[in-house]
């Protein structure tokens, strides 16, 4: 049992690992691309939430589409309102790692597809001449090693079968039961910090038989793991700017409405699910059916949710208004939008601007004779140098070799104007 836990402790890492390197290479090659279609391709609720789909399914990380939109809100790529589109289709996009772990149970050959990737991938990385093209080695290296790390936990969760006998069930198969599944997904999804994982983590048992669809347990955990997903956000606005704080909400509403519903519908859904399986002949394979499932009541809950898109950004907008209020901190800048440095150039833009208005308010307000000039001066001037430290920080945070010459040539005027 233990050298079991070890070797699914191995394959979860190789299959985190993967991901990492699938996101990171991804966004390398394809940066400026990612903000076009997420800066020209949002204009309608509709259009936003099928961009977030798209970029997710191609990333395979709605955490890091979500990270990046916060950090585009920020710089002022995104309004909340295409904000909160593009985190609402990042959830169907997502559901993408339940049709590429499915693979897994159709009797494929796992290493005889991830290992050609993995060498064109490490090849392409050694021969790359520019960052683009070392990014997408990366990008298909990670992909090789998505389908390794699937083979190793595939190997454990057999493994894990035969030692405990059969399904590893919960006493109250009741809502208490299901309850306690969603707890385990979102468990999952919490420490490992990426839905992806947790979904391939159930998937994978439920390949093995450790766990079934017909209690519904696997299927709980599932929207556990949809739920557990939000945390990525929140860890990532503890002090980021209230834009980003808005956003996180936004994402946790939608995930927790969608939750709560498919929970409410589970027997119906459950019942649709095996119809359909039965029509496809793949009723005794329970992993395309949770996958099925995990991208239908994602659906549903963009059906329901994405018409009220527009006035739950005029609630959120009301939210957190203490803190935007507060000059001295930044309103463009916070440590999400560094991962482009492109964005956080303009982003520092936009903040020396501000930066200058508020300057020239203080030049304004020393040229008022009040007795309140004093306290107003002091006051401002204070505020003034919070924000030029903040910014000072976040100039010398942007990685300047992945920046164009032209935009690195601008950092140091950037703070000398700072100063």
């Amino acid at each position: 049992m233990i050298a079991t836990f070890l070797t699914a402790a191995g394959g979860l890492a190789l299959f985190l690992l993967a991901m990492a390197m699938m996101t990171d290479g991804l966004k390398l090659f394809g940066g400026a691309g990612l903000r076009i279609v997420l800066r020209d391709w949002t204009s309608t609720p509709l259009r936003g939430a099928s961009s977030g789909a798209l970029v997710t399914a191609v990333v395979q990380s709605s955490s890091a589409v979500t990270v990046a939109t916060l950090g585009f809100t920020n710089a002022g790529v995104l309004t909340l309102r295409q904000a909160l589109a593009v985190v609402f289709g990042s959830n169907v996009g997502t559901t993408m790692t339940g049709w590429l772990v499915s693979i897994t149970g159709l009797g494929f050959k796992i290493d005889a597809m991830a290992l050609p990737i993995l060498a064109l991938g490490v090849a392409l990385r050694m021969a790359a001449s520019g960052k683009r093209l070392e990014g997408l080695g990366n990008a298909l290296a990670g992909f090789g090693l998505f389908f390794l790390g699937l083979a190793i936990l595939k190997e454990a969760f057999a493994g894990m079968s035969g030692d405990l006998g059969g399904q590893l069930v919960v006493a109250d198969e009741g809502f208490v039961g299901i309850l306690i599944y969603v707890g385990l997904g979102f468990i999952a999804t919490v420490l490992t910090q990426s839905s992806s994982a947790a979904i391939a983590i159930i998937l994978t048992a439920a390949t093995q038989s450790v766990i079934g669809i017909e209690a519904a347990a696997a299927a709980a955990a599932i929207i556990g793991a949809n739920v557990g997903t939000t945390s990525t956000a929140f860890f990532a606005v503890i002090k980021a700017t209230p834009n980003a704080k808005r956003v996180a909400v936004g994402h946790f509403v939608f995930n927790a409405v969608t939750g709560l519903v498919a929970i409410a519908m589970l027997p119906a859904f459950i019942a649709f699910i095996s119809l359909i399986g039965a029509w496809f002949d793949v009723a005794d394979d329970p992993v395309p059916l949770l996958a099925l499932f995990h991208t239908v009541f994602n659906l549903m809950g963009l059906a329901l949710l994405l018409p009220f898109a527009n006035p739950m950004a005029d609630r959120l907008e009301k939210l957190f208004r203490t803190a935007e209020e507060d000059q001295s901190r930044p309103q463009h800048l916070d440590n999400t939008v560094l991962s482009a440095p492109v964005l956080a150039m303009d982003a520092l833009g936009r903040e020396l601007r501000r930066l200058a208005s508020l300057v020239h308010g203080l030049a304004l307000t020393a040229l008022v004779d009040d007795r309140t000039r004093p306290k107003r001066l002091r006051r401002e001037s204070e505020a003034i140098a919070t924000l030029g430290e903040a910014i000072t920080e976040f100039a010398t945070s942007i990685r300047m070799e992945t920046l164009p010459r032209a935009a690195a040539e601008a950092l140091p005027r950037a703070l000398r104007v700072t100063r």
